[in-house]
């Protein structure tokens, strides 16, 4: 599982240092989080937040729902996380990976999971373990890291390894010491029809991330553009990041 390498890599990191200088894909993030949350229909009664970090996603769900559980490998990033809620009362935090969520059987109604599945080199049992933990009817949010991102396709083409992106096979690349797993998209939502769920829509964010076009353009319109252009653009897989909403099956 992604425990046994991503504790050699990420325990200590900081995530806030991270997320300097990375203003836009933390807001594409938020605007779709934001907009699947919102199609979530009442009772909001309990969420598990996979691979929680810090909490950078608390503010997307914090007043709606009357009780959320934050899962991470790393106690310290949960102590983060608990400086960052306003609603300490609600929250509950447990150590886990999203391969071995120690949460009961359909025991929440709603699971989010963003910027895990690049430490994930099975996503089969993170994708069982989720629907377990989920009531039936209850909803995923799930982002995940798309290998067939037009930027990657157009450089494979030219590489001529069109073959190896297009491929059911995850992609990994490793920066420094971490390690970063990119997935197709094809497959992560085949595994999620084969696996009691049934997909609700689909989005692409952060596709407009480049160094370039932040220079050039205002970063109000490129968020305007991010937000008018998520829904389409999941059509062509455009963006390097993909998001899955899912209901699970009764």
């Amino acid at each position: 599982g992604s425990k046994k390498y991503s504790s050699i890599s990420y325990d200590g990191y900081d995530y806030s240092t991270f997320w300097q200088g990375r203003t836009y894909e933390d807001l594409a993030d938020k605007i779709a989080v934001s907009r699947l949350l919102s199609r979530i229909p009442d009772p909001h009664d309990k969420l598990a937040d996979i691979g929680a970090s810090i909490g950078r996603m608390l503010p997307m769900y914090e007043e709606k729902w009357k009780e959320y559980v934050l899962v991470e490998p790393y106690r310290h990033q949960l102590d983060r996380a608990m400086e960052n809620t306003t609603h300490p009362e609600k929250i509950k935090c447990i150590v886990g990976t999203a391969e071995n969520i120690p949460l009961s059987n359909a025991s929440v109604d709603t699971v989010l999971c963003i910027r895990v599945f690049h430490y994930i080199l099975n996503p089969t049992t993170a994708i069982q373990e989720m629907q377990r933990i989920l009531i039936p009817g209850g909803h995923l949010v799930l982002e995940m890291p798309s290998k067939l991102h037009f930027k990657n396709r157009v450089v494979s083409f030219f590489k001529r390894n069109h073959a190896s992106v297009m491929s059911a096979t995850p992609m990994n690349q490793t920066k420094k010491d971490l390690i970063f797993v990119n997935h197709n998209p094809k497959t992560i939502r085949a595994m999620l029809n084969e696996n009691g769920f049934e997909i609700i829509t689909t989005l692409s964010v952060s596709n407009f991330r480049s160094k370039l076009l932040k220079r050039i353009m205002p970063a109000k319109f490129i968020l305007f553009l991010e937000k008018a252009l998520q829904k389409p653009l999941a059509v062509a897989w455009f963006g390097p990041s993909i998001y899955f909403f899912a209901r699970r099956k009764s």
